[in-house]
């Protein structure tokens, strides 16, 4: 029998980023716990720090609103970071605020960043909140919460929970159905060495072959074969930019590869951080990304020279720097065959005039490995400010915003997987703005047919004082080499030394 765990992936069927009101066409029921006058007996101001983005603001005020007819006394005042903002520099604004006494009530934020606000001192331990008799969730509710999602807040040294679930999203690889799905790769294939014709010997591609691939196959195979067949067509014969394969997120395939070759890092029985990537199968594995790169000549100011004819590349990134600057919309465009993105971004991956078919399939496998998905997102901290009305309002707004019914209107809304059991059981919903049998709309099947059936994937990256500072020191240093238009071992070492050792200073 498959856990409640499997049931998170379910939610993707209601995924859309910002795009109108709600109407699931569904009936729902709210456990929320109600008294005339609220829990909160006095006037209240709790404060939200939140990276929602304009799109979705519009739903979440209708929240606030809601809430002030549930808690009378309490009034929730949102502060929305946005413009370039990111939310290292949203912690960034919390800890200055920890030293000004001015920080807000409740912060959506990594764990990684939990991590620091509990070394100063500043998180509230909501478990007292969970197991009140009164106010706390119920039986019902315990069984209906996505158990790993709410574990995730007491995954910490400190005895407690320390966070609670909001925004969870996932990665999955979109694929061009019409180009990808019967390419016939016999001629490819002939091309091939003894060797390797005696290790690849599928020629006609097909939605199983795709659905357990590994990245050794990915890359050594099947991608330049698909280069070999539609590399000309891809690039319009060497008048524009095309690769095989886009990935949105280089620091989210850093900490993939690294975590299926050899490990990413880890947490000894003191809690203290420990790095497990700095080995010679994750440098191997970056060199070759490298040699898959088409990398162009720049200019002394950084601009990129524009070649007379386009190379068709086997790998690109939004991040790439001195590169492409259209890897965000190549997929969507045509320009590449696969993309790697997060299930919360789908919508941009709707073909544009809806050129072609769209498959989607985990991403690859490492050899003799299993399928792994980084799961990510954003859950709810509270912060102390040692004031039980405070705390207490805090806890139930969030109570509020993810009971059954705006649990699934969050989830329709803002293109995250739902955090409840009972999110997923809607067989045709009425997604805002997309017609039931549209290009697009079929594409919100297609996903979430495949996340029902998706095996236990997903994981989770261990947090240790210092997780935060490994991530972004990491994927600066992973970004830096695959940016080298000439890589060697001297090359890979030293940036690998220097971002050991920045990150052992933190650790």
């Amino acid at each position: 029998m498959k856990s409640n765990f499997l049931k998170i992936i379910i939610a993707s069927l209601f995924l859309l980023p910002g795009c109108g009101r709600v109407d699931d066409g569904q009936e729902t029921s709210s456990t929320q716990v109600q008294v005339s006058d609220g829990f909160v007996k006095t006037e209240t101001t709790i404060k939200v720090l939140t990276m929602i983005k304009e799109g979705n603001a519009e739903l979440f005020e209708s929240f606030v609103s809601a809430f002030k007819e549930v808690e009378p006394n309490v009034n929730v005042v949102p502060i929305y970071i946005s413009g370039g903002t990111d939310y290292d520099s949203l912690q960034r604004q919390a800890i200055v605020g920890f030293f000004k006494d001015d920080f807000p009530d409740v912060i959506q934020c990594y764990p990684d960043h939990v991590v620091n606000y509990l070394r100063l001192g500043k998180v509230l331990n909501v478990k007292p909140y969970l197991d009140h008799p009164v106010y706390g969730i119920s039986a019902e509710d315990k069984e209906d919460y996505i158990q790993p999602f709410m574990e995730e807040g007491s995954q910490f040294n400190e005895e407690g929970t320390y966070s609670l679930p909001f925004c969870k999203s996932t990665e999955l690889m979109y694929y061009n159905k019409n180009l990808v799905l019967n390419a016939d790769l016999t001629e490819y294939r002939n091309t091939l060495s003894p060797e390797l014709k005696d290790l690849y010997q599928t020629t006609t591609i097909t939605e199983e072959y795709l659905a357990d691939i590994t990245w050794e196959e990915f890359f050594d195979y099947l991608a330049p074969g698909l280069k070999y067949i539609y590399g000309d067509t891809l690039t319009d014969y060497g008048k524009q930019e095309a690769t095989i394969l886009t990935y949105k997120s280089t620091d989210n395939l850093f900490v993939t590869l690294a975590s299926e070759y050899g490990g990413y890092t880890d947490v000894d029985d003191e809690g203290k951080g420990q790095i497990l990537f700095d080995n010679p199968t994750i440098k191997e594995k970056i060199k070759k990304l490298n040699s898959y790169i088409s990398h162009y000549k720049t200019a002394n100011d950084g601009s990129i020279i524009t070649p007379d004819t386009y190379e068709c590349s086997l790998f690109d990134s939004e991040k790439l720097e001195n590169h492409y600057n259209f890897a965000k919309s190549a997929f969507k465009n045509s320009r590449a065959l696969f993309t790697i993105t997060s299930n919360a971004s789908v919508m941009s991956n709707v073909p544009s005039s809806n050129s072609f078919d769209v498959g989607i399939t985990s991403i690859p496998r490492s050899k003799n490995g299993k399928h792994m998905a980084i799961s990510q997102g954003t859950p709810f901290t509270f912060l102390d400010h040692q004031d039980e009305n405070r705390a207490l309002a805090s806890y139930l707004f969030w109570k509020y915003v993810t009971n059954r019914e705006n649990s699934l209107k969050w989830s329709l809304y803002s293109g995250y997987i739902g955090i409840r059991n009972s999110n997923y059981g809607i067989v045709e919903p009425k997604i805002p703005n997309l017609e039931k049998g549209s290009p697009a709309y079929n594409v919100y099947m297609k996903q979430y047919y495949k996340l029902r059936e998706m095996p236990e994937e997903m994981f989770q990256t261990k947090t240790f004082r210092g997780s935060s500072t490994c991530r972004d020191v990491a994927g600066q240093m992973f970004l830096s080499l695959l940016n080298q238009s000439t890589l060697d071992d001297d090359i890979i070492d030293e940036k690998f030394s220097s971002a050991v050792s920045s990150i052992n200073k933190y650790l």
